[in-house]
């Protein structure tokens, strides 16, 4: 694992492992707010108390792994993955936590955090990732459906962030993922190489 490499995070999870439990819903009572963990805003202003996220009762599996794999953009963990996080991590990040219940709302796991990295970085070369831009604003940048690093951009970026031009995605770190690749008790975390635009 190279030393300035960046890795885009797999919000699936492994997808090929049907006995894995993959996530549909968001935090029971606040459903409405699951925006701003698509956007990296404040969740903990209107976080409830005890949080719960409810299986559907149609879910194929009900394993739990380090990384719960989901459909709302949540970087799901568990209290292992947080705190290895949290050694790395320290500033402008949320660590929330929620326990994941069955369709009966009978806990599975108690110890899992949402971890909410705040704000973007605006660290993508535009003109080498793949963008789709507005037809009515020209200007306005719609999706980006592959990512470009600027390497200067990236320079002083912290070790888990989102991308400013497209927020819901995460971005880890070399170091943090260094340390994970490390941890033989850490499951389910998949990611992609991002590249550099000056193919380095």
């Amino acid at each position: 694992m190279a030393d300035d490499i960046f890795y885009l995070l797999e919000e699936l999870g492994d997808a090929n492992n049907q006995k894995l439990c993959f996530l549909d819903n968001f935090v029971d009572s606040i459903a409405a707010e699951s925006w701003r963990v698509h956007m990296g805003e404040p969740l903990a202003p209107v976080y409830p108390p005890s949080a719960c996220i409810f299986l559907t009762g149609e879910e194929s599996g009900i394993k739990l792994s380090s990384f719960v794999g989901n459909a709302k953009s949540m970087f799901l963990v568990s209290s292992g993955l947080r705190d290895l996080i949290a050694e790395y991590v320290t500033k402008n990040i949320e660590y929330l936590p929620v326990t994941i219940c069955d369709h009966r709302k009978r806990p599975l796991g108690r110890d899992y955090f949402i971890v909410n990295p705040l704000g973007a970085i605006d660290c993508l070369d535009l003109k080498k990732s793949r963008v789709m831009y507005s037809k009515k604003d020209p200007a306005k940048i719609v999706q980006v459906r592959d990512y470009v690093l600027d390497r200067k951009k990236v320079k002083d970026a912290p070790q888990l962030f989102r991308l400013e031009h497209s927020r819901a995605t995460y971005v880890i770190g070399p170091a943090l993922a260094r340390a994970i690749q490390a941890r033989k008790d850490i499951t389910n975390v998949k990611w992609d190489e991002l590249p550099f635009s000056d193919g380095k």
